[in-house]
């Protein structure tokens, strides 16, 4: 993932999937709650989206793509009139797409993540935080050899502008994109911003009052009370900004937030790759450190699974040994 024809094909196809998203926040029936046979939430957006980024990304790479996606056709295949609305959805930006086109799309995700190459995507990262109008992210990213080389995530919502809040969606959402030792960039998710904004993470000692640590919306994915307990024992006064989706990793590469703390109060939950992959990869090109809750690094060799992970802290370097300490002596992992 070197050229910079792949890396405008990626960013096109991102921004692609964001101008769709976007639309389909909009509209009811887009953004409508189904359930999987796994019970977890879906709507027609995550899987239009991850249609049209499959589809595209084959076409712009010209060769068959190996991709590790969260969704699959199951359910449209035995639902017609949800088939029917996602290829609706789809054929907004690819015009005449026919339901078998859209369903093959999709099922282009079925790669088991093994190997020496693959990519991995979450179309619509942070569902509840869609549904909300809130934060979501569009999260892809190429795997070699278990690490991360390449991740881009589009957040249709966040503003490309540090002085506008965080709980106010922008006019203009941004695009995240970062090489393995390449650095970390930023971009208008229309693409109308040129050059691109290199980002970067606090690099000086923390002496700060308080710690600003994001943490999920949704209680299962970790707690605030577990936040403040960390900023206690750090003695210092907290302000947890809670927020879906990696925007999170985003949000700390560039220094809205201190450090990202992922503690799931289920102790038996295994992270998804496609829910890190980009993320982690764009905080530590603008120089956060990213591990599990013990200090191991993400491990990407073992499947569509965190297998060897458990929790994850994302902090700026100065910050994150002594948030993995206070893990330790607080007991909450």
């Amino acid at each position: 993932m070197t050229s910079d024809f792949q890396l405008h094909n990626c960013l096109q196809v991102i921004s692609d999937a964001c101008s769709l998203a976007r639309k389909a926040q909009k509209s009811i029936s887009h953004i409508q709650q189904h359930t999987k046979t796994d019970h977890s939430p879906v709507t027609v957006a995550d899987y239009a989206v991850q249609a049209l980024i499959a589809y595209k990304l084959q076409s712009s790479l010209g060769s068959p793509v190996l991709l590790a996606g969260e969704e699959d056709s199951n359910d449209l295949r035995s639902d017609d009139t949800l088939a029917k609305a996602v290829t609706e959805c789809v054929g907004e930006t690819l015009r005449d797409i026919t339901i078998g086109e859209v369903l093959d799309a999709i099922d282009l995700g079925s790669h088991d993540a093994t190997g020496e190459r693959y990519w991995t995507l979450d179309p619509i990262d942070g569902t509840k935080g869609f549904l909300r109008g809130g934060h979501y992210a569009i999260s892809l990213a190429l795997i070699e050899q278990g690490q991360v080389v390449f991740g881009i995530m589009g957040c249709p919502n966040m503003s490309t502008r540090l002085i506008d809040p965080l709980d106010i969606p922008g006019e203009k959402g941004c695009i995240f994109y970062a090489y393995k030792n390449g650095g970390c960039w930023i971009t208008a998710d229309d693409l109308s911003e040129s050059p691109p904004n290199p980002i970067s993470t606090r690099s000086t000692p923390f002496d700060n009052a308080t710690i600003r640590i994001c943490g999920s919306v949704e209680w299962r994915h970790s707690s605030t009370s577990t936040s403040k307990k960390i900023a206690e024992n750090l003695e210092k006064k907290s302000k947890v900004i809670q927020i879906d989706s990696q925007c999170k990793y985003s949000i700390v590469a560039r220094n809205q937030a201190d450090a990202y703390v992922r503690l799931p109060t289920d102790k038996l939950y295994v992270e998804k790759i496609w829910d890190h992959a980009a993320g982690k990869l764009i905080a530590e090109e603008a120089g956060a450190i990213v591990t599990d809750a013990r200090g191991n690094p993400l491990d990407f060799g073992y499947g569509r699974l965190l297998q060897k992970n458990q929790g994850i802290v994302c902090s700026s370097p100065s910050l994150h040994a002594s948030i993995l300490k206070s893990i330790e002596q607080l007991n909450l992992i």
